[in-house]
């Protein structure tokens, strides 16, 4: 293909520009691509590793049973993301230890299967736990526990906050001023409350007095889409870990912040990358499809409309039946190129979901000849741009996914709001499939819908059936 070149250079530029180590292996365990953060982490040249089994990166001592669980990945591959209690260990070159987190994807290309493997160094992450406990110790231990607790909190590279049971910030280290702006003698002797969104106060003071109710460790924890709030008023993502502390002075929280501004950056430049990678293997596909069947039919179209012109003058009842079923022929051929057009054209989103939704909807009926219906509620709260984007190209991903595998003559698309949640429901009459079933790895919609309501903080959910078509509901709480 033209841009084939194009594209393997952006794939290069996006595993440089991420900033977790990156490889990618055959079925045999070979290294055949790796990025320079990874050299960088391990402490290999590129060249060092292209050719050589994953397992050079593995302890010997740990290298037999990663063969075994490598072999067993192969028979099954699936996504598997980063993730704690997994107690993976890595080996650079000079022999040193790390500890490190793993996260798995499979990558199809024609009747191969390679695996994609993002690696990340967590010793940071472990030091971290540590100094937790030892702060906890610290609190324990008497009359010196403030002293010892103000040395370990100035000295952790997070945020950190003690609390007591009337949720009243006691302490708070050098990492909370920089991470929320507000001096520290700001924020001692405030309820914890002035660090969240005025407009999530509510929720938070629920779950908050709940918490002190039971208080439990809580891991920071993926998928909770936690929102803090800087002195200036401006909003970002953050992580929280809370880990509860009895003492004879009382209930403390020691609670730990992280902003995630920075991982939801690599987060979405993955998901580019995989994008990238998905659409060259769609593009395969297609350029198979057109081959294999448009380009079939079109030769067939051609012999049709030649055979009628030679019966012409001697057959013409023939030669005008040859005409007719050569006509209806191409005009298959034009619905099939229209819904290759509508799943290839890029989506320019606008802004405006109301009305995209209803261009959307006009365009998929008449690349398709299924009828569709949209509606939306009159009157639907201040959208977020981004959530605006994650509807759309769902509801499209969606439409997609109907033509192409479900077999319906109707589909539905409705935008409304039910108990302060932002509903948006793609429902099709189409055959309908078992969800308990993975898809198949050349069927990447639901992933991508999936992974994209994630990135928005939607719920996203499938029901269907064999026979009894598919519904796709996508939740987006605005209160």
């Amino acid at each position: 293909m033209e841009d084939s070149g194009v594209v393997l250079l952006d794939f290069r530029a996006l595993l440089e520009a991420a900033p977790d180590g990156i490889a990618v292996v055959d079925e045999r365990g070979r290294i055949l691509v790796v990025n320079e953060q990874l050299c960088a982490l391990f402490g290999y040249e590129a060249d060092d590793l292209v050719g050589e089994r994953v397992e050079v990166l593995i302890p010997s001592r740990l290298r037999d049973g990663h063969v075994s669980d490598r072999e067993q990945y192969q028979g099954s591959p699936t996504r598997r993301a980063m993730g704690p209690g997994l107690d993976l260990v890595g080996v650079r070159k000079d022999g040193v230890e790390l500890p490190v987190e793993i996260s798995l994807s499979p990558l199809t290309s024609g009747r191969r299967t390679f695996t994609v493997a993002i690696v990340r160094d967590i010793s940071e992450r472990l030091r971290l736990v540590e100094r937790e406990r030892e702060l906890r110790e610290a609190i324990a231990a008497g009359r010196e526990w403030p002293v010892l607790a103000s040395i370990l909190l100035e000295a952790a590279p997070i945020g950190c906050l003690v609390v007591n049971d009337r949720a009243e910030i006691l302490m708070a280290n050098a990492e909370i001023e920089k991470l929320f702006g507000f001096a520290r003698r700001e924020l001692i002797g405030e309820k914890v409350d002035v660090l969240v969104p005025e407009r999530l106060l509510g929720s938070h003071i629920a779950g908050r007095e709940a918490y002190l109710t039971q208080p439990t460790v809580r891991q920071a924890l993926t998928g909770l889409n936690l929102v803090g709030r800087r002195r200036d008023g401006t909003e970002f993502p953050v992580e929280i870990s809370l880990s509860p502390l009895e003492t004879d002075k009382g209930l403390f929280v020691i609670a730990l912040a992280r902003d995630l501004t920075e991982s939801h950056r690599l987060q979405s430049e993955q998901e580019a990358l995989r994008t990238l990678l998905d659409t060259e293997q769609e593009r395969y596909r297609i350029g198979m499809d057109l081959h294999d069947g448009i380009m079939q039919d079109i030769y067939a179209v051609s012999l049709g409309l030649g055979m009628a012109e030679v019966d012409i003058d001697t057959e013409p009842v023939q030669a005008k039946d040859a005409v007719r079923h050569s006509v209806e022929q191409l005009h298959s051929v034009i619905r099939d190129i229209r819904s290759y057009i509508f799943d290839l054209r890029p989506r320019q989103f606008a802004g405006d979901l109301h009305q995209a939704l209803f261009e959307l909807g006009r365009e998929f009926q008449e690349n398709s000849s299924i009828e569709t219906e949209v509606h939306v509620a009159p009157e639907l709260p201040q959208i977020e741009p981004q959530v605006g984007l994650a509807l759309y190209v769902i509801t499209h991903e969606a439409l997609s996914n109907t033509r192409k595998y479900a077999q319906a003559s109707k589909v539905s698309i409705s935008l409304f709001t039910e108990d302060s949640v932002l509903c948006l429901h793609v429902h099709d009459n189409g055959c309908g499939f078992d969800t308990s079933v993975e898809a198949p790895e050349g069927h990447r919609g639901l992933r991508n819908m999936l992974s994209r309501a994630s990135l928005a903080g939607a719920q996203l959910n499938i029901r269907s059936a064999p026979g009894q078509g598919t519904a796709i509901r996508v939740e987006v709480r605005f209160i």
